[in-house]
């Protein structure tokens, strides 16, 4: 079971989701179903990001630190 499994039972369309994740487990699977992605990086110190960290904040559609700015994400996809 996966997302595309996830999207069919719930009659929806990749571009009507979005993914919230922090790991690749999250954002690596979504970004393969076709869904936009946010990660959320709790490391707010850029100085301290990991490789795994940059390679993510990459591969995501956006970025953020915390929860708060999710709608500011949002609104840009608008």
């Amino acid at each position: 079971m996966g997302f595309n499994y996830i999207l069919n039972s719930i009659n929806a369309k990749p571009q009507e989701v979005i993914m919230i994740g922090e790991s690749k487990t999250d954002i690596i699977p979504a970004k393969k179903a076709s869904i936009n992605t946010i990660y959320i990086n709790y490391n707010i110190d850029p100085h301290s990001i990991k490789e795994n960290e940059a390679y993510l904040i990459n591969k995501a559609d956006a970025s953020i630190t915390e929860f708060s700015d999710i709608p500011r994400i949002l609104s840009k996809k608008n």
